[in-house]
């Protein structure tokens, strides 16, 4: 079990896939104006025991760390961090806590999702010039992989367990509608 104080917090858990361990942003603040809060993204086994800090960005103010996704294999994190010069989207390794860019600059994430196979990342960003999200894809094991846009004023729900397609919402005529793109590896 975690147990947190007075000026600690814990934002954004989630779980392995195989259940056995739990990450999480945590942050504590020692109470004194504009000293910042020290940061620091951890892990733990579902039981409470074994935490260990994958990386520690020390004490910032306004700096928040978003976890998104659980590669297939355990190895890898996808996330958002934001603030005092870490702005992007990074891959967290579960080992080493080696933080790796996605390479799409400076853009904001709002959600990420492995495919089953953990060989690509589908995320939600904000389409340039307009109040609506875009879903694409990138291959997150190749460097020099290019963002793929796949549908503009859509929010992504997931991939199928195949990995053949992605789902993704649109609202229509009032409703909040769900399709299913095929995607091709």
């Amino acid at each position: 079990v975690l147990k947190q104080g007075i000026g600690e917090g814990v934002n954004g858990t989630i779980v392995s896939p195989d259940g056995k361990w739990i990450a999480f942003y945590w942050w504590q603040w020692d109470g004194k104006k504009g000293s910042g809060a020290e940061h620091s993204v951890r892990i733990m086994r579902a039981d409470g025991t074994g935490e260990r800090t994958l990386f520690n960005v020390g004490k910032k103010e306004r700096y928040y760390i978003y976890l998104y996704s659980w590669s297939p294999d355990g190895k890898w994190i996808a996330a958002m961090q934001q603030g005092q010069g870490d702005y992007g989207a990074i891959l967290i390794s579960t080992e080493t806590g080696e933080r790796r860019p996605l390479g799409i600059g400076d853009q904001w994430i709002f959600t990420a999702k492995f495919s089953p196979d953990g060989q690509w990342l589908a995320f939600g960003t904000p389409m340039p010039r307009a109040a609506a999200t875009r879903v694409s894809v990138l291959a997150v094991n190749r460097p020099d992989s290019q963002v793929i846009n796949l549908v503009d004023n859509a929010v992504l729900a997931g991939w199928t367990p195949d990995g053949q397609g992605i789902l993704f919402t649109r609202m229509r005529n009032d409703a909040i509608e769900m399709f299913l793109l095929p995607v091709a590896q």
